[in-house]
């Protein structure tokens, strides 16, 4: 199972600790990014729910075949094009469940990156941008240690039964959250931009690989 990172653990920069009498944290100093997640499933479910594009409805694709359920609302980033060819996925911190097919302004703070029977699978860890109880998140390392184990524990053993192997590398944080979006968005564009667009912004996604 992957571990936090060293570094995610530390107090964030820029940031107030807690005093006693519970005052709040300092606001975070950088812009916050606000990104669209359509809920597919809600957290507590065994059913795994997905959009289906052509129909714009959602459909059941399947039960979960361990005793298991989503550890948080989950589904999509809307106008993303992952690595694998899929929107790219998301889960959402919630205190109360959602629905299916629920657009939810939300916040990246962190990314897992895994590993499963159709190759690297990234999925970003955001907050809900309306719920005050999260207004004070804006880094990885402010979720608790024990909710993060249990979003790794999940997408490590949830195949098992299904003889499909997953392998959780670990996490990053807001940074590579962030430029994962962006990275999925332009992905996005590319593809569903016209053909000399399309082939203007491959070339520049290229570039901008090269240059990291």
């Amino acid at each position: 199972m992957g571990s936090i990172p060293t570094a995610l653990r530390q107090p964030v920069s820029g940031w107030d600790a807690a005093r006693p009498g519970g005052a709040r944290f300092r606001r975070p100093e950088v812009r916050p990014v606000i990104v669209d997640a359509l809920v597919e499933i809600p957290k507590g479910s065994r059913n795994k729910y997905e959009y289906d594009p052509l129909q714009h409805r959602i459909r059941l694709d399947r039960v979960l075949y361990s005793p298991l359920h989503y550890p948080a609302d989950y589904g999509f980033i809307v106008d993303t094009l992952a690595e694998d060819d899929d929107h790219l996925d998301v889960l959402v911190a919630t205190y109360e469940p959602t629905f299916p097919g629920c657009l939810v302004p939300v916040r990246p703070v962190g990314v897992l990156d895994m590993v499963d029977e159709k190759g690297r699978d990234q999925k970003i860890l955001a907050v809900p941008a309306g719920d005050p109880r999260f207004q004070d998140v804006a880094e990885l390392a402010q979720l608790p240690a024990h909710f993060l184990a249990e979003i790794e524990h999940f997408f490590t053993v949830y195949k098992a039964l299904e003889k499909k192997p997953t392998e959780v590398l670990g996490w990053s944080g807001r940074p590579e959250a962030e430029r994962t979006v962006r990275d999925a968005q332009q992905r996005y564009r590319a593809r569903t931009a016209p053909p000399a667009a399309r082939r203007a912004r491959i070339a520049a996604d290229r570039r901008s690989r090269r240059r990291r």
